[in-house]
């Protein structure tokens, strides 16, 4: 029985060594079994106690230390000596707190903080820059904070506009009520006024540009006035706002330096496009102009007559009267200083007195008359000849006052009168220049009676006139006792025809005639009973300096000159110079 027991705790392998004894110290009587342990590694721990005999450092009194091995033998591997690391899926070097893994030390995957809050993404975590994307980036449990490293400074926009005020802003992630992120709004108060937008006239600087209606899509174009006549001239412009002074609103005039031409003045008769419209007609339009530049529209006064009712009137007011070209049927009494003128000339610009009266009568005492570039015609003496109402004169022009009249550039025709078909003087003086006396008609000076004063008629023309009795062209009468004398200078008398005197008959009174040599300028073709050119009766002076007497086919008929009553005639040729006195003529 013993030694079978013996041989079993053999077959078992035990550590430790067994011995039976009885309890009387007999063998094989009754006994105590002892078990002995062995102590492999010497570490003082026997195999019943050392969980790892074979190594004496694992024992029960050993130091448990992290090396996956229970080394204290207490049944657990590396109790209270591990540590606690936190997997770092997304390699940022920040832990995931959900996901704990005790260790001996690091290891790839795992760091030594539970800091990460999104393990899945390595852009988030404690050390990453917040920025305004809905994550919280740097693990401080705040989305898109205000500090968020891309946060937009937002400008107050109080009036909504789309344009803050810059001396209002905030910054943040997302925008708050009223809060947008593009300032420059120069007034937030005003919805229409912010950077960009359209500049208007409005005194306010609308795009906020620092700079009040500048380029404003409205403003209007101002012209240059010089003559501030409220029109400017097209070609020198400003486009702004305001007007400036010296510019108008209105474009159009076509002469700046006069402030009576522009697109509203009257069309007046003057040669000027007064109203700036070249398709306007200055035709039978009549203008006066008084001494002090009044202007005044005459048209309607002369322009109602007709040849058989011209009108007539009494122009008492110093200045001139403007006709344009056109044919006015009317007659004028001029009490005083005034200049009738044809803007056109005479051709184009004719005053009829319908076989009426006198077309221009000088009606008081120191008048001055011109008329300048006109035709005169179909007149009627009605003057009185030294008071006789029985004898007319002047079908043209009658002047039988201290007054003086100048025709220059003018026609005088086809009038008619018992002395001086077409001008009648007496005490009047009288100048003729650069114009024609024709066609006219009279009893003594078919176009030219001089009664009483002188006469000079130069650079013109006398054609054509026929006297019943004397002076075919000029009549001049001293026989009243007045003082009467005619010049006539570089001027052709022609064709003019009488019974005395069929260019000029000269009662004593005086006559000069002035010639350039090698022209036609003298008495030419003239014809009448008795001195054909000229009829003399008791001249006070008849004097010829270079005139023309007539030569081969424009001799005068039947003579030059007849001096009365002593029957003497006297013949000439070309460019002579002679006088004449009461009683013969001589070189």
């Amino acid at each position: 029985m013993t030694h079978a027991l013996i041989t079993l705790l053999l077959m078992t392998g035990c550590k430790g060594k067994t011995t039976s004894t009885d309890d009387s110290g007999f063998t094989g009587s009754s006994t105590t079994t002892t078990t002995v342990y062995d102590d492999a590694d010497n570490d003082g721990f026997t195999s019943d106690v050392d969980c790892d005999d074979s190594d004496p450092a694992i024992n029960t009194s050993a130091t448990e230390i992290c090396d996956g091995v229970d080394n204290d033998c207490d049944g657990m591997t590396d109790e209270g000596v591990t540590g606690a690391y936190y997997v770092d899926a997304d390699g940022d070097s920040f832990g995931d707190p959900s996901r704990i893994v005790e260790a001996c030390e690091l290891s790839d995957g795992l760091v030594d903080n539970a800091d990460d809050c999104d393990d899945g993404d390595a852009a988030v975590n404690p050390d990453a820059t917040e920025l305004c994307n809905g994550i919280d980036d740097n693990c401080d449990e705040v989305v898109d904070e205000d500090t968020a490293a891309d946060a937009t400074t937002w400008y107050l926009d109080n009036d909504e506009d789309g344009y803050g005020n810059d001396k209002e802003t905030t910054v943040a992630c997302a925008a708050a009520d009223l809060y947008v992120d593009q300032g420059g709004d120069c007034d937030d108060n005003n919805a229409t006024i912010y950077p960009g937008a359209t500049e208007v006239c409005d005194d306010l600087d609308d795009d906020c540009n620092d700079v009040v209606d500048d380029g404003a899509i409205d403003a209007p174009t101002w012209y240059l006035d010089d003559d501030g006549d409220n029109f400017g001239v097209s070609d020198d412009l400003l486009i702004q706002c305001h007007q400036e002074d010296g510019y108008a609103a209105t474009p159009g005039d076509c002469d700046d330096s006069n402030a009576d031409i522009n697109p509203s003045a009257i069309e007046i008769c003057d040669g000027v496009n007064n109203d700036c419209d070249d398709a306007t007609s200055e035709d039978s339009m009549v203008t006066f102009i008084s001494v002090d530049g009044t202007i005044s529209d005459a048209t309607s006064s002369f322009s109602t007559g007709t040849y058989g009712a011209p009108e007539g009137w009494i122009l008492p007011a110093d200045g001139t009267f403007n006709f344009c070209q056109g044919t006015y049927y009317t007659f004028v009494d001029l009490q005083a200083d005034i200049s009738l003128v044809g803007l056109y000339g005479a051709d184009v610009t004719i005053l009829s007195a319908g076989d009426q009266d006198s077309v221009v009568s000088i009606g008081a005492d120191g008048v001055d008359a011109t008329i300048h570039g006109l035709t005169l015609r179909d007149g009627s003496g009605t003057g009185p000849v030294y008071g006789s109402r029985d004898q007319l004169g002047g079908g043209a022009i009658y002047c039988a006052t201290s007054s003086s009249v100048l025709v220059e550039d003018s026609i005088l025709t086809e009038s008619t009168a018992y002395i001086g078909g077409a001008i009648y003087t007496q005490g009047c003086d009288l100048q003729v220049s650069n114009s024609e006396i024709s066609d006219s008609t009279a009893d003594y000076g078919g176009a030219v009676a001089i009664m009483d004063g002188t006469a000079t008629l130069s650079d013109s023309t006398v054609l054509r006139n026929d006297a019943t009795y004397s002076g075919g062209a000029i009549y001049v009468d001293g026989t009243t006792g007045a003082a009467a004398g005619v010049s006539v200078m570089h001027t052709l008398v022609q064709d003019n025809n009488a019974l005395y005197g069929g260019g000029i008959a000269v009662l004593d009174a005086g006559m000069g005639c002035t010639g350039t040599a090698g022209s036609d300028e003298g008495f030419l073709s003239n014809s009448a009973t008795l001195g054909g050119a000229a009829f003399l009766s008791s001249p006070s002076s008849f004097r010829s300096d270079t005139c023309d007497w007539g030569d081969s086919g424009d001799n005068n008929t039947p003579e030059d000159i007849y001096l009365y009553p002593y029957a003497d005639t006297f013949d000439y040729g070309s460019d002579e110079t002679f006088t004449c006195s009461a009683f013969t003529c001589s070189y």
